[in-house]
């Protein structure tokens, strides 16, 4: 299946989306840290782990859903569409970096750190800005130094925060709606941890198809009844 082209999804892999979603609403609107110098949200988490699961598509209408419903449900200011075209953006780039991991530790360390960049600096730096220039119609460069040192401090927080969730073993097995064995590929980093675990899964399958090839083998097994005479 390709990457831009999303499989269909079950009823519990809708049921987690917008569990997801509803999460996304309620860190960004009530749980930001705010500090004196600048306000540290985590409502990217969300749409990261849907990112993970479910590619850039999904990423994307997740996260311009989660941007409209916070904008209707409780309004910070007036809403523009602006920054819902930004929130698809984010899922995109999540999911695009982000769906396939890479089972060495530094490429994915790099695939974090680029989306981080691009999410951070790229789109919530550079064209937020803009849409905030737009709206209050003032200069575009006054608002870059103040939003520059809120991108200074949620680049590096990005990085660590989405690292540490990519790397959970129970996370995204828990959310999966696949096989046991199946499950084992959304181990982090990349699909199998290290050699041992894909070991292990080798090992099951092997099993797996040692067991299916015996019942086969049984199923064609003929006995014929034994002939009393001699």
């Amino acid at each position: 299946m390709s990457l831009f082209v999303p499989s269909k999804l079950t009823v519990r892999e809708m049921a987690i989306i917008a569990l997801l979603i509803a999460i996304e609403v309620i860190l960004s609107r009530f749980l930001s840290i705010q500090t004196p110098i600048v306000r540290i949200g985590f409502g990217f988490l969300p749409i990261v782990i849907i990112a993970v699961m479910y590619g850039p598509v999904y990423a994307g209408i997740a996260g311009a859903m989660a941007d409209f419903l916070g904008a209707m449900l409780f309004p910070i200011g007036p809403f523009f569409p602006g920054f819902t075209i930004t929130a698809f953006l984010i899922g995109v780039v999540y999911g695009f970096l982000l769906h396939k991991r890479e089972a060495n530790v530094i490429r994915s360390l790099i695939r974090v750190g680029i989306a981080a960049f691009i999410v951070t600096v790229l789109l919530q730096l550079g064209l937020d800005t803009l849409w905030i220039s737009i709206i209050t119609g003032s200069e575009y460069s006054a608002w870059l130094p103040l939003r520059a040192v809120r991108t200074a401090f949620m680049l590096p927080i990005q990085i660590i925060v989405i690292s540490l969730v990519l790397a959970s073993k129970q996370l995204f097995p828990l959310l999966s709606d696949k096989t046991d064995v199946e499950k084992r590929s959304f181990a982090s980093p990349g699909f199998y941890n290290n050699d041992a675990d894909k070991a292990e899964v080798d090992v099951s399958d092997e099993a797996e198809s040692v067991v299916e090839s015996v019942g086969e083998s049984d199923n064609s097994v003929v006995i014929e009844p034994e002939d009393d005479e001699k």
